[in-house]
């Protein structure tokens, strides 16, 4: 009866003799052992975690890029608009002169 309580009790760890029985972690070389398979499936988890976070980093750098050419497109457009803007106003503002010089030159 004792080994039937003993099996229930561990709840499958493995027990040496210098492990008392009961729901205790196995340490050193009682520890179960990774299979070739968990160790091979881990490392692909880990390698695909890698490369989600590369990507996701490619991704960023991508989009931080992206955002300040708009931003220097915006700058450019408002560059372009104010210096078109205070080109047309000097333009406009010579014609008035030259206009009001030949209404004064015909007046004479």
């Amino acid at each position: 009866m004792s080994d039937k309580s003993d099996k229930s009790s561990s709840k499958g760890f493995k027990h040496s003799k210098y492990q008392p029985a009961g729901n205790m972690e196995a340490r050193g070389e009682d520890r179960p052992k990774h299979t070739n398979s968990e160790v091979s499936n881990d490392s692909a988890y880990e390698g695909s975690i890698k490369q989600q976070l590369e990507s996701m980093e490619k991704s960023l750098v991508y989009i931080t890029n992206e955002m300040k050419s708009i931003l220097k497109r915006e700058e450019i457009e408002t560059l372009i608009t104010n210096t078109i803007t205070s080109i047309i106003t000097e333009v406009e503002r010579r014609n008035e002169e030259h206009i009001k010089q030949m209404k004064n030159d015909l007046a004479k």
